[in-house]
């Protein structure tokens, strides 16, 4: 009884230990986001105070109805496999696309408050940063060569140097 007692703790603990890794992992990848989008905005700090909670908002929901999605994905493959009905199948495709719908009524609604805080022009470049950001995040994923952290010190060339420009 002892033994499945520690050995149910030890699970635990790597559950609870892996979550807090991959939260970390996520914010250090926000901190890292957030100084990109600075540059390539050219915002202020204090554009960027009132540009970034914005932001995270707009990503935390986005966020969710990518996990919704893929979870139906999911739903979708395994209901094709196993044979379900037509009428199955249309509910969850017309939830799928119900899902895109809300991604775009997400963006247009968050788009309309950066509009508030940022001068158009910057609010354009906004998905071509995003774009920009999740390029050089895949390629560093790919190359792995280099662990992601900021620059502890020095001019911008240091970050220009590690891939962040």
């Amino acid at each position: 009884m002892r033994k499945i007692g520690w050995t149910a703790l030890v699970w635990l603990w790597v559950g609870v230990v892996g979550g807090m890794a991959q939260d970390l992992r996520y914010e250090e990848m926000m901190r890292h986001k957030r100084g990109f989008f600075q540059r390539k905005l050219e915002l202020s700090e204090d554009a960027m105070n009132k540009f970034w909670p914005e932001y995270e908002a707009m990503d935390g929901e986005l966020r969710k109805l990518a996990a919704e999605r893929k979870k139906l994905t999911i739903d979708l493959r395994q209901k094709m496999r196993s044979k379900a009905s037509d009428a199955e199948l249309e509910k969850l495709m017309d939830r799928y696309l119900e899902i895109d719908a809300e991604r775009v009524a997400v963006k247009r609604r968050y788009y309309e408050r950066f509009k508030k805080v940022l001068p158009i022009r910057k609010v354009i470049r906004i998905p071509v940063a995003e774009r920009q950001f999740r390029k050089k995040m895949l390629e560093r994923l790919r190359r792995r060569d280099r662990p992601m952290r900021p620059p502890m010190r020095g001019p911008d060339r240091r970050m220009e140097r590690r891939g962040w420009e």
